[in-house]
């Protein structure tokens, strides 16, 4: 066992989610660049990402969700989980902060042996620390994260744009992109998906979307991933009587799909991580919300801006018990979008 590090945290952090995990990013650059024994354990799915910036110098250990699937048998999933535990307690440190905050997250904080552990007391693993800690989770999950890292130890806020690596750019491999593009023509980056169906746009509305952003000289580009995102994404092209766009649904890496944003113009979505993404790395963002907090889950920076229909919601609405079929979100138009864009990208 290696000696103690005794100011490097464990940061303990493997969301499935890719917003949680973007919007907690900049908080994991800047601890590991301060303190470089620091360890990271993240969803192995995200590890490319975190390999594109300067959190790769941290000591990373990957939690292996997929091998933990049900699916898979007891033998296989028992096994992966020991090899997991084994790596967690090799690396020794007196702090541990749980920025997950889920039950087995607290599970896996007690098994860590880090004397200290500190997590959110609003969620399943309260009863597993040393501190539980009471946070507001009524502002920005970006500011929650730094209100958890506070505790441990004072951070200067992170500036929520990552410096992704130009080496992740040059990995950009989409065939097709520039290729089809006319000499500074402009992309606009389309994403019709979202973690819930109260959360998607009508596909009635981003075809039409997608035709007067042809219209005025943009290249469409239409991103997702999953076979939600495919079907979504094939069904509005079919409403669409624009032929001249690109769907790179399920096609790109993470380091693909960063030069693809950072080369674009426009980036328009729902609430969601690629929503997030496309902030984090400095495009202009157009979020379509709906039932979503935006005090909580808003596109960061000062190029992301959200969008709402001005139909207000029964006060009781919760997106999942929603009374009025989402109209929140269908009395959202294309065109009051469109004229948006124009305006959002001439104000940049």
């Amino acid at each position: 066992m290696v000696s103690k590090k005794k100011n490097s945290p464990l940061l303990l952090f493997p969301t499935h989610y890719l917003g949680n995990f973007v919007l907690g990013l900049p908080w994991l650059c800047e601890i590991a660049s301060s303190y470089p024994d620091t360890t990271i354990v993240i969803d192995s799915a995200f590890t490319p990402l975190l390999n594109m910036t300067s959190a790769k110098s941290a000591r990373v250990v990957e939690y292996p969700r997929a091998a933990l699937d049900k699916s898979k048998d007891l033998f296989s999933r028992g096994s992966a989980y020991i090899k997991f535990l084994n790596q967690l307690r090799r690396h020794d440190h007196d702090c541990l902060i749980d920025m997950e905050g889920e039950r087995f997250t607290g599970v896996l904080s007690l098994l860590s042996g880090c004397p200290t552990r500190l997590g959110p007391n609003q969620k399943h693993g309260a009863r597993f620390y040393t501190n539980a800690l009471e946070l507001d989770y009524e502002k920005h999950r970006f500011n929650a994260f730094g209100q958890l890292i506070a505790q441990w130890q004072h951070i200067e806020t992170p500036s929520n744009l990552v410096d992704y690596n130009q080496e992740a750019e040059l990995k950009y491999v989409a065939e097709g992109v520039f290729e089809n593009l006319k000499p500074h023509q402009n992309i606009a980056v389309l994403h019709p998906g979202a973690s819930a169906i109260y959360k998607r746009w009508p596909p009635s509305h981003f075809a039409k979307l997608s035709e007067l952003l042809v219209q005025q000289g943009y290249f469409v580009v239409w991103i997702g991933s999953g076979e939600s995102d495919s079907n979504a994404i094939n069904e509005i092209r079919s409403l669409s009587s624009q032929s001249s766009s690109l769907n790179l649904c399920n096609q790109l890496s993470y380091a693909e799909l960063i030069g693809l944003l950072k080369a674009s113009s426009l980036y328009i979505g729902a609430d969601s991580g690629p929503m997030h993404l496309a902030a984090s790395t400095g495009l202009s963002v157009l979020g379509l919300f709906g039932p979503s907090k935006e005090s909580i889950w808003r596109p960061l920076g000062g190029k992301s801006k959200v969008l709402r229909s001005e139909t207000t919601c029964h006060e009781n609405c919760r997106g999942t018990v929603c009374t009025r079929d989402t109209h929140c979100l269908t009395t959202l138009s294309a065109n009051f979008v469109f004229d948006s864009s124009l305006l959002h990208t001439q104000q940049k």
